[in-house]
């Protein structure tokens, strides 16, 4: 633990942001930090969706173990049957019995003879095609055949679905519902996955006030922590949280310095007034990568590291503090965890509204998405609930200056 003098645990200076790095680098010095996590852990097959799988699963057996009847009927031989028609119902088979799906039995059909079957159920020896239901009519255990059949007809073979050996889940492929209903094919109830990555969010401000609490005027609630710990486990990580830390670098030091963390990310404190302390704490325990992007909203950005753990300094103002953790925080997550960083669905629109955008910085404004219309809903970084009425956004690169009503653009969903 850093000791801190008198003059330290003191407000500094208001300074100003040095020259902003452009976006493009930004997220590329943020990834480069976030080596995906390499320990593993098994789960139930049943919890896999969205997990990255750490080994590839082949498939041990044939999936089905044996031809089975795809479709209520009869076991039949289909040379048995080739003459038969509706117009010719001289087809007269003798049946043997039925066999129900789950059946251990091995029954045998021989020339002249069938089997009653259900869907699923187990294909006698000796039968190799299913005649459905609907084409005879049977009387106790005399069967009239109404159409012929082929070699093969509604029966689900052996191995059809897998042969063993088969490649079932790559490794680093990320679990699915139906990639858990090809494990459990074979009888796999446990898959090993990567584990999820730990974040800590420290909320940062002395005006902070915990839900629930009573609020004065020049305090707020703490929506950030909520809206970041809701965005980062909606992408698969766990969150702890400090309590809120005030405006004391020594109490800010005690937070970034917890064990046993993936990425730690501080809300608030990243600007340049008196009480903005995160880039001095990061600068004294490890090191500051980059302060200040060329983006809005989120202009105060802090990356760094404090060892061998990512530290990611995120604005107070709630807009700005979202927004920043969908463009940083939300990929370094994934980043960590082996996940796909391009997972979020596009859609093209027509911008409802001109709007202005800054030279020199990238713009990334919230809007709402009917139709073919994308309707801006930004106001300021201040006001969480303009973007709570947003679906998506947009991105205007930092060399245009203005988007006119009806141009088209592509709009990144929530």
């Amino acid at each position: 633990m850093l000791a801190m003098t008198n003059d330290e645990k003191s407000p500094r200076e208001m300074r100003l942001l040095g020259e902003l790095t452009a976006y493009g680098s930004a997220i590329d010095t943020a990834l480069k930090l976030c080596e995906p996590i390499i320990e593993t852990e098994d789960i139930p097959v049943a919890g896999s969706t969205g997990r990255v799988i750490a080994n590839a699963v082949t498939a041990p057996v044939d999936v089905p173990v044996t031809d089975r009847a795809a479709m209520d009927g009869y076991a039949v031989i289909a040379g048995d049957l080739s003459n038969s028609t509706e117009d010719d119902c001289s087809v007269q088979l003798e049946v043997l019995g039925r066999v129900l799906a789950g059946d251990l039995s091995t029954p045998v059909v021989q020339s002249g003879q069938c089997l009653e079957v259900a869907t699923g159920s187990q294909l006698p020896v000796g039968a190799d095609a299913v005649l459905p239901v609907e084409q005879t009519t049977c009387d106790g255990t005399q069967l009239t055949v109404l159409a012929s059949v082929n070699h093969g007809d509604h029966v689900s073979v052996r191995g059809e679905d897998l042969r063993e050996g088969d490649l079932i889940v790559d490794k680093d492929s990320v679990g699915s519902p139906s990639v858990a209903a090809a494990l459990a094919s074979i009888g796999a109830s446990l898959i090993t996955v990567r584990r999820k990555p730990r974040v800590l969010l420290v909320p940062n401000g002395d005006e902070l006030v915990p839900l629930g609490g009573d609020i004065e005027p020049g305090q707020v609630y703490d929506s950030n922590s909520v809206a970041l710990q809701a965005l980062l486990e909606s992408n698969g990580a766990i969150i702890s949280r400090t309590p809120i830390v005030r405006d004391d670098p020594t109490a800010l030091i005690e937070g970034v310095s917890a064990d046993d963390i993936d990425l730690v990310v501080t809300l608030g404190g990243t600007s340049v007034g008196r009480h903005d302390l995160v880039v001095d704490v990061v600068e004294k325990m490890g090191e500051v990568l980059v302060h200040g992007v060329a983006i809005k909203p989120g202009k105060p950005v802090l990356i760094g590291r404090v060892g061998r753990v990512p530290i990611l300094g995120l604005p107070g103002f709630p807009t700005s503090c979202l927004f920043t953790g969908y463009l940083f925080a939300e990929p370094m997550v994934r980043a960590l965890s082996g996940l796909p960083l391009n997972h979020r669905s596009r859609v093209s629109a027509l911008i409802s509204t001109t709007v202005n955008s800054p030279p020199g910085k990238r713009q990334f404004v919230s809007v709402q998405v009917n139709g073919k219309q994308a309707a801006p809903v930004y106001r300021a970084s201040s006001t969480i609930t303009s973007m709570s009425r947003a679906n998506g956004w947009i991105e205007i690169p930092e060399e245009t200056t203005a988007l006119a009503s009806g141009d088209p653009v592509e709009v990144t969903l929530f």
